[in-house]
């Protein structure tokens, strides 16, 4: 059997308890990749005329991002002359060899329908040159764009890119980032969808035309209107885009939502005007999959654009899911400029650097007998304050126990890297013996 270190009885007898009676969880090497080492990416696009600039940016920086986490085949035959730094850099840091399913959609849910667009539709560490691939998707299938970047991409029959898939806002063109991403795995999931959340990935919708947008309800001014049914369980568009769980283990891949806008979210289950996005998130809970989700997006600063309950939108579910969320804009010498695409696609690429930050427990705990130790260092209990705009508690730089997922989840500078030994010790709780899978 193995030993417990030295500070982890410490901990046993700090908590009056026999350290016979401690669960432990422990995640490391192998263990930890087999939950965290496959992210399921999508970009989601906002396509109307104000990004015209931001996706030419995009295509003429996306290999910025691709390098922060997809590092190149290790050497098959390494010399202690010249190559042994780079393989054991290949194996000590797996944070940099994400295995990555890469798909595009738009903010235009009603057009798209969270469709993923470009062909291949979904990019593998398998695909070849997958930066221009990525950019082919984006300007000729995704991004609504005036003049083509300097990537030398052609669309089909050698044409450039062109403004053909700009919004159309005559039919209800609102910015719904969160409605996207949501439609995209009810595509992707298909025939793997449970009852409820195949129920939530047929609801109709009534287009509003005094508003362009749509909603749960008709509009009362129009009682002929007929509803929209945008889910379509037949299209396989969205196929292997997201991994299956797997039926042993229950693991699977992170699911990485990256949405670039210059606008706050309009998404249609929300009422108008609220920022808060609970019930979406009980709604990703209906698919069993990790989320963490990146804004490349507006501030109150600079966007003129964007109101602040959908700017809120967007921070609220950022910060529920330990994502990152970097401004389109930034007030510099008095001025509002762009973001330099280059380091706002490095920000998030080292998202996907750090994604073990979430640790499943086999059993309920004591939540005050919890110690949590990262790479031989007990890490502190998270600090916490109340966000009045997000009207809910915010957790920075510690771990704090999630009990609506029965979790540890570690926030800010406590975030382990891939590869980091952690290491969980609780006492279970007597009262509530049933083991949560």
């Amino acid at each position: 059997m193995r030993a417990r270190p030295v500070h982890a009885l410490i901990a046993c007898a700090a908590l009056s308890a026999g350290c016979n009676r401690y669960a432990t969880f422990v995640v490391a090497g192998s263990q930890q990749q087999s939950f965290t080492n496959d992210a399921d990416i999508l970009f989601v696009i906002d396509n109307s005329a104000s990004m015209t600039d931001e996706a030419a940016a995009l295509a003429e920086n996306i290999q910025v991002f691709i390098k922060q986490f997809a590092s190149t085949e290790p050497p098959k035959d390494p010399t202690l002359t010249d190559d042994v730094d780079r393989y054991l850099g290949y194996v000590l840091d797996r944070a940099a060899n994400i295995d990555y399913r890469i798909g595009i959609t738009t903010t235009e849910v009603g057009e798209d329908r969270g469709l993923l667009q470009g062909d291949p539709a979904v990019l593998t560490r398998n695909t070849t040159n997958v930066p221009r691939k990525f950019s082919r998707n984006l300007l000729c299938d995704a991004a609504c764009i005036t003049d083509g970047p300097s990537t030398g991409v052609t669309c089909d029959g050698g044409a450039p890119p062109g403004p053909g898939n700009c919004a159309n806002n005559q039919t209800g063109a609102a910015e719904e980032g969160i409605e996207a991403v949501f439609m995209a795995m009810c595509h992707a999931l298909g025939d793997e969808l449970s009852d409820e959340a195949r129920e939530a990935c047929e609801q109709p919708f009534w287009l509003w035309p005094d508003i362009g947008r749509y909603r749960s309800s008709p509009p009362p001014d129009d009682p002929n209107a007929q509803p929209v049914d945008y889910f379509d369980a037949a299209n396989t568009r969205n196929q292997g885009w997201l991994r299956p769980t797997d039926p042993e283990t229950g693991a699977s891949s992170v699911v990485v939502p990256i949405i670039i806008s210059d606008e706050g979210d309009q998404s249609r289950r929300l009422a108008e005007r609220t920022p808060l996005v609970d019930d979406y998130l009980a709604l990703f809970d209906l698919f069993g999959r990790r989320m963490s989700w990146a804004l490349i997006g507006p501030d109150s600063t600079c966007s003129d654009l964007a109101v602040d309950w959908g700017i809120n939108r967007y921070r609220g579910i950022v910060e529920s899911t330990s994502g990152v969320y970097v401004p389109i804009a930034s007030e510099i010498d008095g001025t509002c400029q762009n973001a330099p695409f280059a380091q706002a696609l490095t920000d998030v690429g080292l998202l996907l650097r750090g994604l073990a930050d979430t640790f499943p427990l086999a059993s309920v705990p004591l939540p005050d007998t919890i110690v949590v130790e990262v790479n031989g260092r007990f890490v502190p209990p998270a600090t916490q304050r109340e966000d009045e705009l997000l009207q809910r508690i915010v957790y920075e730089d510690g771990w704090y126990y999630d009990d609506a997922r029965n979790s540890v989840r570690l926030k800010g500078d406590a975030v382990p890297p891939l590869n980091a030994d952690v290491r969980i010790w609780y006492l279970p709780d007597t009262s509530n013996p049933v083991d949560v899978q």
